[in-house]
């Protein structure tokens, strides 16, 4: 297969300036309302459960196999973000994160195997942010959407005892998801300091040309980060 080549500074240059616009935009909608905009960074861990996890798992038993488990993906995660206040209760959050997705499976037997899948994505999520204060800090409960787009082809990587090989694979151009999500917001210095946990749901494939079988690869994401917020 012949990967699609991603241009990572062009993406980005794009995206960026389409965030601040729609932070002035919204500021502009909304009277008075007050704009935040920090970073935050932390972990995150893939596990990929749709239709592809069933034709890999099959696969590796019809193999020989004893037992196939799944097998996290884990990596770092940054997020450049703004958030828009609408009201004392509610808020619009929208952003760039950069994470590695994906997922593998682990079989045991005679011969241990580790297949997985995994890629690097440039997300564009957009949240509505429930507020609630308390006496301990802003708790915020979210749900919203999310774009995203591949920054480099996916890799297909398999591994046992013996020996190691890596296969190119051919990128959706972009791929969309649901976004829930938890965090805590307390007062620090001349700004705010955020802890969230955010569960990630993707709707599409993060690879095109695989096989009718082997069905879909969309990886669901659970995400820890601490952030810093200036309000102006």
């Amino acid at each position: 297969m012949t990967p699609q080549k991603v241009n990572r500074k062009a993406l980005l240059g794009r995206s960026l300036p389409l965030v601040l616009i729609w932070l002035f935009v919204a500021r502009a909608l909304v009277a008075g309302s007050a704009v935040s905009v920090g970073v935050r960074t932390g972990a995150a861990a893939s596990l990929v459960l749709s239709s592809y996890s069933q034709f890999v798992q099959t696969d590796l038993l019809g193999q020989g196999a004893g037992a196939v488990t799944p097998y996290p993906c884990f990596s770092f995660q940054v997020d450049a973000y703004g958030r828009v206040l609408l009201g004392s209760f509610l808020a619009l959050e929208t952003g760039l994160s950069v994470c590695q997705v994906g997922g593998g499976f682990m079989a045991s037997g005679a011969t241990e195997e580790l297949v997985g899948i995994s890629v690097t994505e440039l997300a564009f999520p957009l949240v509505a942010v429930l507020l609630l204060r308390t006496g301990i800090g802003t708790f915020g409960l979210s749900l919203g959407a999310m774009a995203a787009i591949p920054l480099e082809a996916p890799v297909l990587v398999a591994k046992t005892n013996l020996a190691s090989t890596q296969t190119t694979l051919t990128p959706a151009s972009s791929f969309t998801g649901l976004v829930a999500g938890v965090s805590l917001q307390r007062e620090a210095g001349p700004g705010s300091l955020s802890f969230d946990l955010r569960y990630i749901y993707r709707l599409q494939s993060i690879v095109t040309k695989l096989p009718a079988e082997q069905g879909s690869v969309a990886p669901v994401t659970l995400e820890a980060s601490v952030g810093y917020l200036f309000t102006f």
